[in-house]
């Protein structure tokens, strides 16, 4: 009885911190000890919605405000540890920590997170990169930091079949937004990143400074 009492009371204060989360004139009553846990439930309630980018950058910017770096990396983590359970389902819920974090490397770990963990769909066999990748190609939602963290760990994976989610990337966007990108990205040198590299170079003749400042600031 005492351990069914402790999951009901678990779950009902995962349900009360998700609805002061998603309430906006209440997230003020969240205090900061309580807003790694607010995140997790946000994120679990809300993470196979949609169209709920823009309120999730808003959600993380008062998060990041009350917890430090390692908070919020330690909750991605636990995060991640919820969706491995779930076999990849749930992986939008670390949509916010990839686009907003200040901290250039909570945003590749939680790139890196969505692409590894997102379980294949009848429609889609890598709903995550495909998910990041069109997060990169969008219109920045406000407050959203730069996308290049999680360009840097999709070159990094480094296997060929996601060569067609990088063409994509340098298909939609235009040539002023993808050297931005370019030249935010810290990527390790694999074929896919490299030869995503050349092709770009070829379409885009004009980026070859750009190109050749990425190439040439790859670790050896």
């Amino acid at each position: 009885m005492g351990l069914f009492q402790d999951q009901t009371s678990s779950l009902s204060e995962i349900k009360r911190l998700a609805a002061l989360v998603m309430d906006p004139a209440r997230r003020g009553e969240i205090g900061p000890d309580q807003w790694p846990l607010a995140m997790i439930a946000y994120g679990l309630v809300t993470c196979n919605e949609t169209g709920r980018e823009e309120e999730g950058v808003t959600i993380y910017h008062m998060f990041q405000s009350r917890c430090a770096p390692d908070a919020r990396r330690k909750c991605a983590l636990q995060l991640a540890a919820f969706i491995r359970q779930r076999k990849g389902d749930g992986w939008r819920a670390l949509l916010p920590f990839a686009m907003a974090d200040e901290t250039p490397d909570i945003r590749r770990q939680s790139a890196f997170l969505i692409y590894t963990l997102a379980a294949p769909q009848p429609e889609e066999r890598f709903p995550g990169i495909a998910g990041l990748a069109n997060v990169i190609c969008a219109s920045p939602c406000p407050g959203q930091a730069s996308m290049a963290p999680a360009l840097d760990a999709l070159m990094s994976l480094g296997d060929m079949r996601f060569a067609p989610y990088l063409s994509f990337i340098s298909k939609n966007l235009p040539p002023e937004r993808l050297t931005d990108l370019l030249a935010g990205t810290e990527a390790i040198p694999t074929d896919l990143g490299c030869g995503w590299l050349l092709d770009i170079l070829d379409e885009h003749p004009e980026l070859s400074p750009t190109i050749a400042a990425v190439l040439a600031g790859m670790p050896s």
